[in-house]
């Protein structure tokens, strides 16, 4: 499927949250970016993207965390480098999108890469 067509302010806002995703955006400058009211720019880019400004922000911050993870960054810094307060706050919010905490998302990707246990079998 084709992505969806973006009014240029609502493309504007999206692009400014890719390249700033783990800062803290403050809604008016969106809004200025967008040319638009605050109000205005949350209920086009909830209407053309599907979330409001700041879920989609935390979609991406939480994202960016997956990869990190995956690749074995340890979880202080991985919250350090997407922005969240802190561990607890990158806990707090991976688990809500994700469905389970870092460290536990960490343990099935080790699992999953881990070669097969051998398997002994007695021969009588």
């Amino acid at each position: 499927p084709r992505p969806p067509i973006l009014t240029p302010a609502v493309a504007r806002t999206r692009d400014a949250l890719h390249e700033r995703f783990a800062e803290e955006v403050p809604l008016e400058q969106l809004a200025a970016l967008a040319g638009m009211s605050k109000c205005h720019l949350v209920h086009l880019f909830h209407k053309e993207v599907g979330l409001p400004p700041h879920a989609y922000q935390i979609q991406l911050r939480v994202a960016r965390a997956r990869a990190l993870v995956a690749a074995g960054v340890p979880l202080a810094e991985v919250a350090t480098m997407t922005g969240f307060a802190d561990q607890s706050h990158l806990t707090r919010l991976f688990k809500r999108v994700v469905g389970m905490p870092p460290g536990q998302y960490a343990a099935l990707l080790a699992a999953r890469a881990a070669p097969p246990a051998q398997v002994s079998v007695a021969m009588t």
